[in-house]
């Protein structure tokens, strides 16, 4: 007998047995936890450590202690995507979720490493964008069903690119501290200077992952994923844009905060829950307004973003100045985002406002490697 979970943005049945794991999974939680913070851990979101585990409630509860500890060490207590650093490295593209998914139904991540610069973002900033964006996909029972898969382009990347104690952390954070099944990780294009620091990193990953992980040419990936789900530059005919995708980011959680709570959870209920220790610590009353409800007043009145490029030109290297790529700050070109909220019409948040000459290319796959949809040439061979 299968019934059906109001919490899902997608309704998904559950079997009875399902059921009962999500009371077992919310009785051992609440039991671990002060009384008015235990109510923050929502029944969607139990699901969602359970679907990652297969209903075992015992290694569910792992996952969650993980991905709570995960969070607590790095600095992530407050996830808003309207606040600096985590804005500009949303607009930077470096990671994204693809339209398409595997043929198994598995949804794609990509992580672009020639657009990470270490000296001047943060990991905490990378982990944050990484989280935000997986958060909304794991709003999508298949997405909770089906996995995840994990694509790190390393396609015309160079050494200074690379950020070895990042990787240990984003592939650690996927296989052992946050809600998707892991199926694969894909590391496409991968240089020669690659192969050493590839040894050690397998060497620091759980054997389970290790085995999850490989490496090939960008004329190989199609063979693994359907070209229809690939971008044109590896591969694919996929065309999409990143700064869209964030745009449907942020109207999931907007709508969210007004509409009802009990029918989706993409508000960050574990980062809700983090933030009660914060005010346990400072004896705030809980009856205080949440800090995401006033993220919402901040998003539908008083911060407003830029809407300067459609969804056909929304590239992250239209927001990078000229000195060094670094990305601009928003107080450009901005326009409000309750405006079109009002109208049931979203604008678009697409960041700062760029001069004529930084808009050639602007097909939908210019977001990644910025010239058109030309494929970038191979590097070399993958490291076996």
């Amino acid at each position: 007998m299968r019934r059906w979970c109001g919490g899902f943005k997608m309704a998904e049945a559950l079997t009875t047995q399902e059921e009962l794991a999500v009371e077992a999974f919310l009785n051992e939680v609440h039991s671990r936890e002060l009384p008015h913070s235990a109510g923050l851990v929502s029944q969607p979101t139990a699901v969602k450590f359970l679907m990652a585990r297969k209903f075992d409630v015992s290694r569910a509860i792992d996952l969650f202690q993980a991905y709570k500890n995960t969070r607590i060490k790095e600095g992530i207590i407050n996830i808003n995507p309207d606040e600096e650093p985590l804005r500009s490295e949303l607009l930077s593209g470096k990671f994204t979720v693809l339209p398409g998914r595997d043929a198994k139904g598995a949804a794609l991540a990509l992580f672009t490493a020639r657009l990470h610069r270490p000296d001047v973002t943060t990991h905490r900033a990378v982990l944050q964008a990484i989280i935000y964006q997986l958060d909304k996909t794991i709003e999508s029972s298949q997405t909770q069903r089906d996995g995840l898969i994990f694509i790190y382009d390393m396609t015309n990347s160079s050494y200074g690119n690379f950020d070895y104690e990042l990787c240990v952390k984003i592939l650690n954070l996927l296989k052992g501290a946050f809600p998707a099944r892991l199926k694969c990780v894909f590391i496409v294009s991968s240089p020669l200077w690659f192969r050493a620091p590839f040894a050690v990193l397998r060497l620091f990953v759980r054997e389970k992952l290790r085995e999850r992980v490989c490496t090939v040419r960008a004329s190989e990936l199609a063979s693994h994923i359907p070209v229809s789900s690939l971008p044109e530059h590896l591969g694919g005919t996929s065309q999409y844009s990143h700064v869209a995708w964030i745009q449907s980011c942020v109207n999931m959680q907007t709508n969210t905060f007004q509409g009802d709570t009990q029918e989706h959870d993409a508000h960050d209920c574990v980062g809700s829950l983090l933030r009660s220790y914060s005010l346990d610590n400072s004896n705030t009353s809980i009856d205080d307004p949440p800090p995401h409800a006033l993220m919402n007043t901040q998003l539908g009145t008083e911060h407003s973003v830029a809407n300067c490029y459609g969804d056909n030109n929304a590239n992250p290297h239209n927001h990078f100045g000229a000195v060094e790529g670094r990305t601009r700050g928003p107080g450009q070109c901005q326009q409000s985002l309750s405006s079109g909220a009002d109208k049931g019409n979203h604008q678009h948040w697409n960041g700062s406002a760029v001069s004529a000459a930084n808009t050639s290319g602007s097909g939908p796959n210019t977001n990644i490697n910025g010239r058109g949809c030309q494929a970038p040439p191979q590097s070399d061979t993958p490291p076996s």
